[in-house]
C-alpha cells in the first residue's frame, strides 16, 4: 500500500476518532449512489441504445471502461481500508462518472447547479436524430415530458426486483447480526447441521461410516433405513448445537461473545490502545460480504444475458411499452416466455429401433432438469431437437451441449449456450444450475428450498460426487440415486417438495406413484449383475493396482451395467469402461486425471471419454492407456493380459493393411462365419470341435479373398488372417 496509512489503526492520520467512525458512513453512501448508475438500469440503457444506434460503440466503450476502472478502489475498500485518499478516490471517481454518462445519456437531474445552465432543454447528445427517425413515436412519448426511451419501461425489466432484491438481502444480513450477538441463531445451528451432515456422508475423521453404523446400533436401529436417517437428523442438529455452545463459552472466558470481542477490538483500534484480541470473525464477515457481493453481481450479470436473450428475439419494442415498472416487467416476462422457444439438448446415444448406434430422443438427468425448469418458469420446450453430444444447433437455445460454460450468448443472442463441458467446468457446475439461476434473475421463477435441494442433488449426481453416494449403491433399485435418470421431472419435483432424500429408500407405494415400481426392479437386477460381473473381472485378473488412480477396474467390452458406481461400492477408485465394438472407452476417477491420448476428452478433470456418438476407428489402444495410467509399470495376468496379446497382433496386423480395408474384411469374415454356422449341419459336433472347424474354414475363406485383392504379399497374408480370425471366434 506504500505510504498510504490505514485510519482505523493509526489515528495520527489527519483526522479526529469523530470523523474516522463517520469516514465508513461516508464512503458506503458514495458506494451506494455509485452502485446506483453502475447497475442493471446503466447496462440495459446503454444496451438498448446501442441497439437503436442512439449512441455508438465508442461511446459504450468510454462509459464501461470508466465503470470498470473502479476495481482497485473497491478492491482497497473490502480489504479493508479507510483513508483519506480512498474516500478522495472515490469521489473523484463519481464526478469523472457522472460527466462521461451526461456526455451519453444528458441528465439534468445529475449534473452539478453551475453546470445545469449549460445544456439547452435536455436534447440528448450523439445520434440523437437518427434515433428519431426510426422511432418517431417514442421521441413524442419523451418529449411530453416523461423521462428519456432508455429509462422507461423497457429498462424496467428487473430493476423493481433487483432493488426489493437488494433491500431484502440488507435487512437480512441485518437481523442475522442482531440475533447473532444475542443467542445462537436457529439458522447457525442449521449450516453447523448440514456442515456436520456432509462429513458423515462422506466419512470424514470422527464421522466415519463404521463409527455412525455403531451409534445407530446402540440405539437399536438398523443402518441405512428411514429410521436411521431420522434419528441422525437430530443427532446432527443435537451436534451443532452442542458444538456452537461450546464455542460462545469458550469466547465468554476470554471476555464475551465473538461478535463482542469484535466490537472491542473495533473500538479499541479508534482509541489508539493495542491489545491482542481475535479477528477471524471480522475477517469472516468480510469474507462472507465479498462472497454475497460477488454472487450478487454474477446475478445481475445472469439478468443482462437473459435480457438479451429476448431482446434479440422483439421485432417490435413498442411490445414493451407500460404505464409503470410493474407492468413493464410483467410484460418483459410474457414476451420473454412466448419468444424463447426453439431449443436443443445432448440426446442418449444407444440403439435405435433400427438396430443401429445413434442419438435418441430422450436426455439425461441434468438436461431433462434444465428442460423441467424451463417448463416450470411457463416457457414451453415443445420445439425441441435431440443433438450428439457436444453438437449445437445456430439459432436455438442449446441446452446441457455444445462444450460452453455457463450462460452464452452468440449472434447477438440468437445463439444460446446453459452448458458445463468446456475446459473451464468443474465438478460444482451443471447445465440445471445455470438454467435454474437464469431463471431466478429474470424473475420467471421464484428461489425455494425444494428448487434448490433439486438443483444441488442434479449438480451433485451429474458430476459423480453425491455425498457418500456409494454406500447407497445396494438400495440403487428403491433410492433416487439409481431411478434419477428415469424419473419424471414432474415426480422428481414432488420428490424434493415432500421433502425425500435422494439416499431414501421408497417403499412400493411412493414408487408406484412416481411410477418407478417396474423400473425399480429392472435396477435391482442391474445391480445384482454388476456386482456378479465385478467378482468376476476380480477373479479373471482385470484389477489393477496403480500409484496414481487407486485400484482400476477394467471392464472389457463393458459388461458392469453401473460402472463407476459399483467400483466405488466395492471400495476401488478408478473405471476403464473399454469397448472396442462400438469404437468407444470411458475413464471415471475419484482422483484428477492428468494423463491425455490421443482420443477421448476430459471432462471437469475426473472424466475422460471416447462416447460411443464418436464413429471414428478407436486407434488408441488399451495397452497405451493402462501404461500410461500404471506409470510404465503395467504388469497385466489372466483375461487382461490375453485381450491386450489379441490387440497386439491386431494392431500389428493394421500396420499391414490400413485400418479401414481390415474393418472391410472382418466385417466380410463375420458374415462368412455367421452363415456357416446357421447354414451348417452341425450333428456329432462337440462345442470346441465345432468352433476349431469355423476357425479353419474362416481363415480358408478370408485368405483366398485377400490374395484375390493383391493387398498385401504373399508373406504377410498368413499374419493378417490370424488377427482376424481371432478377433472374429473371439
Amino acid at each position: 500500500m506504500g505510504g498510504n496509512k490505514f485510519i482505523s489503526s493509526e489515528p495520527k492520520s489527519g483526522l479526529s476518532p469523530e470523523e474516522m467512525r463517520n469516514l465508513g458512513d461516508k464512503i458506503d453512501s458514495l458506494k451506494n449512489r455509485i452502485d446506483e448508475l453502475n447497475g442493471e438500469r446503466l447496462e440495459i440503457k446503454a444496451e438498448m441504445a446501442l441497439k437503436n444506434k442512439f449512441i455508438s460503440p465508442e461511446q459504450e466503450k468510454e462509459l464501461f471502461d470508466l465503470v470498470n476502472s473502479s476495481e482497485d478502489l473497491y478492491k482497497r475498500y473490502h480489504r479493508g481500508e479507510r483513508t483519506e485518499d480512498l474516500l478522495a478516490g472515490l469521489e473523484s471517481y463519481y464526478q469523472s462518472f457522472m460527466q462521461k454518462r451526461n456526455e451519453i445519456f444528458f441528465d439534468p437531474n445529475f449534473l452539478p447547479k453551475n453546470e445545469k445552465a449549460d445544456n439547452p432543454g435536455g436534447e440528448f447528445k450523439g445520434k440523437s436524430s437518427s434515433f428519431q427517425k426510426q422511432a418517431g413515436s417514442f421521441r413524442d412519448v419523451r418529449e411530453a415530458g416523461g423521462t428519456d426511451i432508455m429509462e422507461n419501461k423497457i429498462a424496467s425489466a428487473g430493476e423493481e426486483r433487483a432493488a426489493k432484491k437488494t433491500a431484502k438481502q440488507k435487512k437480512e444480513a441485518g437481523e442475522k447480526k442482531i440475533e447473532a450477538e444475542l443467542k445462537i441463531d436457529d439458522n447457525l445451528i442449521i449450516r453447523r447441521a448440514e456442515e456436520i451432515k456432509q462429513k458423515r456422508l462422506r466419512g470424514d475423521k470422527g464421522f466415519e461410516g463404521e463409527k455412525i453404523d455403531e451409534i445407530l446400533r446402540r440405539q437399536g436401529i438398523e443402518p441405512m433405513t428411514p429410521a436411521a436417517e431420522e434419528f441422525m437428523d437430530k443427532w446432527d442438529r443435537n451436534t451443532a448445537e452442542s458444538e456452537l455452545r461450546k464455542e460462545i463459552r469458550k469466547g465468554e472466558k476470554k471476555g464475551g461473545t465473538s461478535a463482542d470481542l469484535a466490537k472491542q477490538d473495533l473500538e479499541k483500534s479508534v482509541s489508539g490502545k493495542s491489545e491482542l484480541v481475535p479477528k477471524k470473525d471480522i475477517v469472516g464477515e468480510a469474507s462472507d460480504f465479498r462472497a454475497a457481493e460477488k454472487e450478487v453481481e454474477r446475478m445481475k450479470e445472469l439478468a443482462r444475458l437473459g435480457a438479451e436473450i429476448t431482446l434479440s428475439k422483439i421485432t417490435n419494442y413498442e411490445e414493451l411499452w407500460a404505464q409503470t415498472e410493474q407492468e413493464g416487467d410483467e410484460k418483459f416476462k410474457q414476451k420473454t416466455r412466448e419468444l424463447w422457444k426453439e431449443f436443443a439438448v445432448h440426446g442418449k446415444i444407444g440403439k435405435k429401433k433400427d438396430g443401429k448406434i445413434g442419438v435418441l430422443n430422450f436426455t439425461d438427468l441434468d438436461g431433462n432438469s434444465s428442460l423441467g425448469l424451463l417448463e416450470l418458469a411457463g416457457i414451453s420446450t415443445k420445439n425441441l431437437e435431440h443433438l450428439e453430444h457436444g453438437k449445437y444447433k445456430e439459432g436455438k437455445i442449446n441446452v446441457d451441449t455444445g462444450e460452453r460454460h455457463g450462460v452464452i450468448l452468440e449472434d447477438g443472442g440468437k445463439t444460446v449456450f446453459i452448458d458445463h463441458h468446456s475446459d473451464e467446468s468443474e465438478k460444482d457446475s451443471s447445465a440445471t444450475k445455470f438454467t435454474y439461476d437464469l431463471l431466478v434473475s429474470l424473475g420467471l421463477l421464484e428461489k425455494q428450498d425444494y428448487l434448490d435441494r433439486l438443483v444441488e442433488f442434479v449438480t451433485q449426481e451429474d458430476n459423480k460426487n453425491y455425498p457418500g453416494g456409494e454406500r447407497y449403491f445396494k438400495n440403487y433399485g428403491r433410492n433416487l440415486l439409481g431411478l434419477k435418470d428415469r424419473i419424471k421431472f414432474k415426480h422428481l419435483l414432488e420428490f424434493f417438495k415432500e421433502e425425500h432424500r435422494p439416499h431414501e429408500v421408497l417403499q412400493a407405494k411412493e414408487l408406484k406413484k412416481m411410477e418407478l415400481f417396474k423400473i425399480s426392479k429392472q435396477t435391482k437386477i442391474a445391480v445384482e449383475k454388476s456386482l456378479a460381473e465385478l467378482e468376476r473381472i476380480k477373479d479373471k485378473g482385470a484389477i489393477i493396482e496403480t500409484p496414481r488412480y487407486g485400484q482400476i477396474v477394467v471392464d472389457l467390452d463393458k459388461k458392469i451395467p453401473f460402472g463407476f458406481d459399483a467400483i466405488r461400492y466395492a471400495g476401488y477408485q478408478t473405471y476403464l469402461g473399454w469397448s472396442p465394438a462400438v469404437n468407444s472407452f470411458f475413464l471415471f476417477s475419484v482422483s484428477p486425471i492428468t494423463d491425455s491420448f490421443s482420443q477421448g476428452k476430459k471432462i471437469r478433470g475426473t472424466m475422460l471419454i471416447k462416447p460411443m456418438s464418436d464413429t471414428v476407428p478407436l486407434t488408441v489402444t488399451l495397452k497405451e492407456v493402462l501404461t500410461a495410467l500404471t506409470d510404465g509399470k503395467l504388469e497385466p495376468t489372466g483375461e487382461l493380459a490375453e485381450f491386450l496379446e489379441k490387440e497386439g497382433q491386431k494392431k500389428k496386423a493394421e500396420q499391414i493393411l490400413p485400418p479401414e480395408k481390415m474393418e472391410i474384411f472382418e466385417k466380410v469374415g463375420k458374415e462368412f462365419c455367421k452363415a456357416l454356422l446357421e447354414g451348417a449341419s452341425w450333428d456329432g459336433y462337440s462345442e470346441e470341435k465345432k468352433l476349431k472347424t469355423l476357425e479353419i474354414q474362416t481363415d480358408v475363406f478370408l485368405t483366398k479373398q485377400l490374395r484375390k485383392s493383391n493387398l498385401v504379399g504373399e508373406d504377410k497374408i498368413a499374419e493378417v488372417v490370424e488377427s482376424w480370425v481371432k478377433k472374429i471366434s473371439g
